[in-house]
């Protein structure tokens, strides 16, 4: 994840803009929705080490499986991370993020999205994301964006 997702980043600050923001946060959304349809079966969905602990404090899984877990999801970032160190050296940032409000404005919406996905709106999420994909990739050749859609 962080190598598409992060890369996209990369590659938005090099070339000035270029992916946009729109284009980051689908690398990011459609590297977790690849995962968790090609590797739910090996390790679940959970790919990030928050959503282990939560899982495992809520008894969905194991304690004894938490920090291998964990170990092996900080490995792979910090790999992600270091290739893309070595692919664009000069990019100043590296995909970091940098909030442009204040500290308090980007904790209260982490919270606020997190607090969206625990009261169930998930379905509308994966809803609303298949109707974004759906324009955005079919949007350019139809003459109507959701002519896909089964919604």
């Amino acid at each position: 994840m962080v190598s598409i997702g992060t890369g996209a980043a990369v590659i938005n600050e090099i070339s000035k803009v270029a992916v946009t923001q729109y284009g980051i946060a689908a690398a990011f959304g459609l590297v977790e929705f690849i995962i968790i349809c090609t590797l739910s079966n090996i390790s679940g969905w959970h790919v990030k080490p928050a959503v282990t602990i939560a899982l495992a404090v809520k008894n969905y899984f194991p304690y004894m499986q938490v920090m291998p877990y964990i170990i092996s999801q900080a490995k792979r970032g910090l790999l992600a991370s270091y290739l893309l160190k070595q692919l664009f050296a000069a990019c100043l940032f590296l995909g970091g993020t940098l909030p442009s409000g204040t500290a308090t404005q980007s904790f209260l919406l982490e919270v606020l999205l997190k607090k969206a996905f625990h009261k169930k709106i998930l379905a509308a999420v994966i809803i609303g994301g298949i109707v974004f994909l759906e324009a955005f990739y079919a949007g350019p050749v139809s003459e109507h964006p959701r002519i896909l859609s089964v919604f």
